[in-house]
């Protein structure tokens, strides 16, 4: 710390920035948060990168004003540049403005600012920014990011040689580019690699070297690895399905938070396939996947709910989690979750008894073709729950 003071008296920005970093956790240093900041300005004003960073994540409107002032300079880097477009393209601080975003991003690739190079291309690649998708402008981008050794390039125009249906495919190129990313100790690169020699991609098909490159991808925490290495067990394709294997596989990507790992578990352990059927951690499967989000689970996780699987039984949560799949993006989802609202309005779970009500939900999910909402709207009208009694119409429910 001595020398790095004394670096930092000289005015040395790596030295202000990473002193002030101690400064500013507090883990080896009390008292000194304020301090902290102070030196982390200092090096963003002289243009640190990382201090600049950092600053964008914790005080974002500091950042800006230091990196208006420098893009103002005689002869601004690419990086302040590329950095400052990101206030405008997000709409961060200022007004969103693609086009100002775009200039900036355009005048910072000049400068052979990688990010800057990579980031037009994904926007002409999908269509972002107000730009019409253009693989053509895309592919001319990467081609000049992986002039540069970017990695990611390397990545975006192999899938694009593969997979694109709007560009000539060149399976062996993107082999190459996997290649080279994976060369370069890169974990999506390396899990390209492994598609490749698991489906013959632009290569002879290798079951062993299919392993070891999602193995090596998993490593370096390649979340798509996780899955990848399931299906390897799970397919056929390069060995003889073992379903313990892959749900291995499924449980260290839960434990390492992918959220479709995790989701799968749910079904393995529902079906004792692979893992043996275990309600608690069924419960903690569901809730862990929605609670984060995750849509597919919010249904799982009411059931849970209602029938006290693996948790103890609550109406009311049951009642809210099937609220939330009712109003899913997915039409498959929502369209069970409101059959499943209808019973909770149908026998008073998680809130009042309401034969109507039950009748309504069941109705719309009914005139979307599901079965089990015609049934349950046809016993409505059998029994005169919620309707007139009308045993004709319980019959011809659509």
């Amino acid at each position: 710390v001595n020398d790095m003071t004394l670096a930092c008296e000289k005015g040395y920005a790596p030295a202000l920035y990473s002193l002030g970093i101690v400064y500013l956790k507090g883990n080896r240093i009390k008292g000194e948060k304020e301090h902290g900041m102070k030196m982390i300005i200092q090096s963003a004003e002289k243009g640190y990168i990382p201090a600049i960073k950092t600053l964008m994540r914790i005080s974002p409107e500091k950042a800006y004003l230091i990196l208006k002032r420098l893009s103002e300079t005689e002869n601004p880097e690419g990086e302040i540049l590329f950095l400052l477009s990101q206030y405008y393209t997000e709409g961060i601080v200022v007004n969103q403005d693609n086009k100002e975003g775009l200039r900036l991003m355009n005048e910072a690739a000049k400068k052979d600012c990688i990010d800057a190079i990579f980031n037009l291309g994904i926007t002409y690649d999908r269509g972002k920014l107000g730009q019409l998708r253009d693989i053509a402008k895309a592919v001319s981008y990467y081609e000049q990011g992986i002039e540069k050794g970017d990695v990611d390039c390397m990545n975006n125009l192999g899938h694009i040689l593969e997979l694109s249906e709007d560009y000539p495919h060149d399976f062996k190129r993107a082999f190459e580019l996997y290649s080279k990313a994976a060369e370069q100790g890169d974990s999506n690169g390396l899990n390209n690699l492994g598609t490749c020699y698991k489906r013959a991609i632009g290569t002879d098909k290798d079951a062993e070297k299919a392993l070891d490159c999602y193995i090596k991808a998993s490593e370096k925490g390649c979340k798509d690895s996780f899955l990848n290495l399931y299906l390897y067990y799970m397919d056929g394709v390069c060995t003889s399905v073992d379903t313990n294997k892959a749900v291995e596989w499924l449980i260290k990507g839960d434990k390492a938070g992918i959220l479709k790992c995790t989701f799968l578990l749910i079904k393995h352990i529902k079906n004792g396939d692979g893992i043996e059927f275990d309600e608690k951690k069924y419960f903690e499967c569901a809730y862990k996947c929605s609670i984060n989000g995750m849509e597919e689970a919010y249904k799982v996780l009411a059931d849970c709910y209602r029938y006290g699987w693996g948790t103890v039984q609550n109406g009311n949560s049951a009642f809210d989690w099937y609220q939330n799949a009712a109003q899913s993006s997915s039409s498959e989802i929502s369209i069970h979750a409101i059959c499943d609202l209808g019973h909770c309005y149908i026998y008073g779970i998680g809130t009042q008894k309401d034969d109507k009500k039950a009748v309504e939900l069941y109705r719309k999910a009914a005139e979307k073709g599901f079965a089990p909402a015609q049934y349950n709207l046809g016993i409505c009208y059998r029994q005169g729950e919620g309707v007139d009694k009308d045993p004709l119409t319980a019959i011809s429910v659509p």
